[in-house]
């Protein structure tokens, strides 16, 4: 199987001759390439988080099958991973919030890890969230990575109902990477213009319904966002943006740790467990 680093070099190469040739035809191969995760080999600690989880098959309205896994019992705390993630990326947070007395849920997402399907979107993601938190009552808390920020907030404007939030890296404004990569792929205005006709079409919701400045005053729960100054990926503006647009929302500011490095330190992990639980007794 061809790297990604190869596939990018190929898609530089042809991007900006297809988009001349045929911007229709160009749109529809750019929002194959936008909608398809990449499924990274699972690290030996994700493995071993996930060797203590109880796991089930959870099947959504529309077939798809998502793997869930559960931590401990009481109120529950749900983790939501981003882009070519999985759930287990967050496991981190489940031995703390477990012993402060949380279920702790996480699933991968429709076409990531084990889940069904080769293509996504955030909001799938959205409804899957939705439909994993009415099989487990009222949330009491929700911490999402990245993407699934995102769709967190479209389940949130949605009217799914939970406690406190925690973002860890989270984008203002997701819609926009699509206008970000395509240039940087080759692909020309008209191109990205049209891809996101289609995934708008396909969908039935706009990219402005995750715009952080649209969602944050729909969604009066308080929030902790945690975002790295390195982060290479996801820039702290976006951070910053977000909390200081969410009506309740507290930042806090990591150094070195980058995009997916917050999920497993130990100094966010506490943060975020004091946030949703109360400082230890």
């Amino acid at each position: 199987m061809p790297s990604k680093s190869t596939i990018v070099r190929f898609v530089k190469t042809v991007a900006p001759v297809t988009s001349r040739v045929s911007a229709p035809w160009s749109a529809s191969w750019l929002e194959r390439l936008f909608t398809t995760p990449i499924r990274h080999r699972t690290p030996d600690r994700e493995l071993a988080w996930r060797a203590t989880a109880d796991r089930r098959l959870f099947t959504l309205r529309d077939g798809r099958r998502l793997p869930v896994y559960t931590w401990g019992e009481g109120p529950p705390v749900l983790l939501m991973h981003g882009w070519s993630g999985r759930g287990t990326q967050l496991a981190a947070f489940a031995g703390p919030l477990v012993a402060a007395g949380r279920q702790v849920v996480a699933f991968d997402g429709p076409g990531h890890g084990e889940a069904d399907g080769q293509r996504s979107a955030l909001p799938d993601f959205a409804q899957a969230i939705d439909e994993v938190a009415q099989s487990l009552g009222p949330l009491a808390g929700v911490i999402a990575h990245s993407m699934g920020c995102g769709a967190t907030a479209l389940a949130l404007s949605r009217g799914l109902a939970v406690d406190r939030l925690v973002f860890v890296a989270p984008a203002a404004n997701p819609g926009g990477w699509l206008a970000h990569i395509a240039p940087q792929l080759g692909f020309t205005p008209e191109v990205a213009a049209r891809t996101r006709a289609r995934i708008e079409g396909r969908y039935t919701t706009t990219f402005d319904a995750v715009h952080a400045a649209i969602v944050a005053p729909l969604a009066p729960v308080p929030l902790l966002v945690v975002h790295d100054v390195d982060d290479p990926e996801v820039p702290i503006a976006d951070g910053r943006r977000i909390a200081a647009a969410w009506p309740d929302a507290t930042l806090h500011v990591t150094r070195g740790l980058g995009h997916n490095r917050p999920l497993r330190d130990p100094a966010v992990v506490a943060a975020a467990t004091t946030f949703l639980v109360g400082p230890p007794d």
